[in-house]
């Protein structure tokens, strides 16, 4: 099988907090878990993100801690960084927007797009708050979605996805002070959609059997609207990435438009500034696949702008892939910061549970709706019997062939026939086009049930295949325990590939291997 070559990017974090266990469970979780299964399938695939600095709600987080941004900034990396980290989410580049050679590419794609007349300069009535002077957009106004009516931020709703004028929204109040708003007109710099309907339609047609059924019936709600909305590609801020043009002081560029570039600097970071390798993995000609995870609430700036961004420019590819995830919910309320109901990364994440809350988001993952997280469900994973599973066809499956002088490689046909069944159920679940964390995380639940009862009565060879499917269909969802039984099954220097049935026997009879394998299973 020929190798592929993938470019897979999770949506950048806001620096206003850490990343709680919903952040976790969906574009990051996700995107690790699938980087390491492609890597395991022999493909080069490179995993980057960045943390997100010039977002309003980094401002608004300043203002209600009454301290400087680039303090919030400083801390709140840290805590995200850790929370990657102890979740053993591994990226293999993640940046800073706050340097010079990303704001120079920001600029350099804004005023390429707006040279060749695809950007517009407009003069727009929007929300001003005169007791604030300051304009409103994004986390500087609240009002009810003139589109489902939930209580959305500006610019996009976050229950249905829908852009949203602040103008058009029922009670707006600004964040800060809650004043009620007024009209003022001011000159910004639009990027009209429209003019990419075909495009965009012909686009939906040829990818939108990949999508989750959500996201595809969300573009489908966009196109039909009769005239596409334009994006609103420079805000009234004095926090962000000046917009490179006389006459626009005081105007920052919108972060959803920097995070397309800023995507590009992150691989440009990876790549040491060697610019034909940006264009490797990013240019039209490129053979990479792009695959991007994000929340659902971001979807209009992934599927629609930046699809459209990219068409206009004409340089760059497009994606081959969108997966998103639904909300994650915390004893069935949302994940709040404000209102303190979150469980936060780096301070529940540890050395000892990470793999098992691996599998239990997972198993939990909200992919085409909503789901639930509970300490209590958590625990019942810790004590279900899919550990007992596990630890039963480690423990004789590795007695076993630590007994056995020879092994066969090769398992008994009957054997054979249950991996091969297994091993397209978890290629399916690891794929681009079928990706599915729960898929994945069941698949295995019901592997370990069945794998238990097969191991007591087989032989030490069709123990020692067991144990070889254990590990490379658990490593991408539990890399630390998968990691362990690999050093086992695949000797000390074994390489994390996807070789159910290699060419001769490579077990590594140490017990101070086994000692580090038993040592993960949570204390009953």
């Amino acid at each position: 099988m020929a190798i592929q070559r993938i470019l897979v990017t999770a949506t950048p974090p806001t620096t206003n907090g850490d990343l709680h266990l919903g952040h976790l469970s969906g574009p990051y979780l996700g995107a690790d878990v699938f980087t390491r299964a492609q890597r395991m399938m022999g493909n080069e695939v490179l995993f980057i993100s960045s943390t997100d600095d010039n977002q309003s709600y980094l401002m608004t987080k300043a203002m209600q801690e009454n301290r400087p941004p680039l303090d919030v900034i400083r801390d709140y990396s840290v805590k995200i960084k850790k929370s990657l980290q102890l979740a053993q989410i591994e990226m293999d580049s993640f940046t800073s927007p706050l340097t010079d050679a990303h704001i120079s590419r920001v600029q350099k794609l804004f005023l390429e797009l707006f040279h060749k007349g695809k950007l517009q300069v407009a003069e727009i009535a929007t929300c001003y708050c005169e007791t604030c002077a300051r304009f409103l957009f994004e986390a500087y106004v609240k009002g009810e979605c003139p589109t489902c009516g939930q209580s959305s931020g500006g610019q996009c709703c976050e229950e249905c996805g829908h852009p949203n004028d602040p103008l058009q929204m029922k009670n707006a109040r600004c964040t800060i002070c809650q004043s009620e708003p007024i009209v003022k007109n001011a000159e910004a710099i639009l990027f009209p959609i429209e003019p990419y309907r075909n495009e965009l339609e012909t686009y939906y047609k040829e990818n939108s059997y990949k999508w989750r059924p959500h996201l595809s019936k969300f573009f489908r709600e966009l196109l039909d609207y009769p005239v596409l909305p334009a994006f609103q590609v420079t805000n009234h801020s004095n926090w962000g990435i000046p917009v490179p043009l006389e006459g626009f002081e005081g105007q920052v560029i919108n972060v959803w438009f920097e995070m397309l570039p800023g995507h590009m600097e992150t691989t440009s970071v990876w790549a040491g500034r060697r610019e034909e390798e940006v264009d490797a993995w990013w240019g039209k000609e490129s053979s990479a696949s792009l695959v991007q995870f994000f929340g659902f609430d971001n979807s209009i700036y992934y599927t629609v702008y930046h699809t459209a961004i990219l068409i206009a420019h004409g340089n760059y590819q497009l994606a081959d892939a969108f997966i998103n995830n639904e909300f994650y919910l915390l004893d069935h309320l949302k994940f709040s910061t404000s209102r303190k109901h979150a469980i936060w990364g780096s301070e529940f994440f540890n050395e000892k549970n990470s793999d098992w809350l691996r599998l239990h988001l997972c198993l939990t993952a909200p992919e085409l709706s909503q789901t639930n997280f509970s300490v209590n469900e958590f625990n019942q994973t810790l004590t279900s019997d899919a550990i007992h599973h596990w630890k039963t066809i480690t423990k004789v499956g590795i007695s076993m062939i630590f007994q056995e002088a020879m092994l066969e490689p090769m398992p008994s046909s009957a054997i054979k026939q249950w991996l091969d069944a297994y091993e397209g159920l978890f290629l399916k679940h690891y794929s681009k086009d079928h990706f599915s964390l729960r898929g994945a995380a069941e698949s295995l639940i019901g592997f370990l049930k069945e794998g238990a009862d097969y191991i007591q009565n087989s032989s030490a060879s069709d123990a020692y295949a067991i144990l070889r499917g254990l590990c490379i269909f658990s490593l991408p969802l539990t890399p630390d325990i998968g990691s362990k039984l690999l050093s086992i099954v695949y000797s000390k220097d074994g390489a994390a590939s996807w070789d159910l049935y290699p060419q001769e026997s490579l077990c590594s009879k140490d017990y101070n291997l086994v000692a580090a394998l038993n040592s993960s299973f949570p204390e009953f």
